[in-house]
């Protein structure tokens, strides 16, 4: 699976073979419809599961990568298995297939209290922004998803840009403004304060494909 090559995944030897251990999509709404918690909201805590949570994520990381034993037989395995190194496996998996974290704080969440977001929300964002079809977003793990979000921002940030040199440049001239405005106070998704200057900013996105129109 691509995730296997974009992500290095922890293995597991189990049944006489070795398994990398990642949670994609598919996966996660699979331990949710095993477990009963939100998953996708952060409900699960791998550091401390239960018996029924920890057999749900080692079946469903097993599974996706093409385990083909059933949840009775993982739960019958559980009790002749290494129990603390199947759950080190299972955090570091996780880790490696959650988004990495965010210097920039969203908005929309409170300070030091990540925002939950639901299944629904999260597969809306990926089919209507990102244009993915429901088996790309299955298939993919939330880190890489959140690696083509962040693309997008980038993209988004350099077309605004663009277009708030443009707009500064006209008002800062225009003789209404009693002191003038940098291109930021136009955009919509401005960089964060600790960007650079404007001119490191359009150099380090020179690489962006420009649109029609754009400076």
């Amino acid at each position: 699976m691509l995730a296997d090559l974009l992500i290095r995944p922890p293995v597991l030897t189990l049944a006489g073979a070795v398994w990398p251990i990642l949670f994609d999509h598919a996966a996660l709404l699979e331990i949710e419809r095993l477990t009963g918690l939100d998953v996708l909201a952060g409900d699960l805590d791998l550091w401390q599961p239960n018996t029924k949570q920890l057999r749900a994520a080692l079946w469903a990381a097993l599974r996706r990568a093409g385990y083909t034993g059933t949840l009775n037989l993982i739960g019958s395995l559980m009790s002749a298995l290494d129990l603390p190194e199947i759950r080190r496996q299972l955090i570091e998996g996780w880790i490696a297939s959650m988004p990495e974290p965010d210097e920039e704080q969203d908005p929309d969440e409170e300070e030091g209290e990540p925002l939950k977001r639901s299944k629904l929300e999260l597969w809306a964002e990926a089919r209507f922004d990102l244009r993915l079809s429901d088996s790309e977003w299955l298939a993919m793990t939330p880190r890489q998803v959140d690696h083509l979000r962040r693309r997008q921002l980038a993209k988004i940030r350099h077309e605004e840009l663009c277009a708030g040199i443009t707009a500064a440049a006209v008002a800062n001239f225009s003789g209404r403004l009693t002191e003038g405005r940098g291109p930021d106070s136009f955009m919509l998704h401005p960089y964060p304060a600790k960007a650079d200057t404007i001119d490191d900013i359009l150099r380090a996105t020179a690489h962006l494909p420009r649109t029609e129109g754009s400076i």
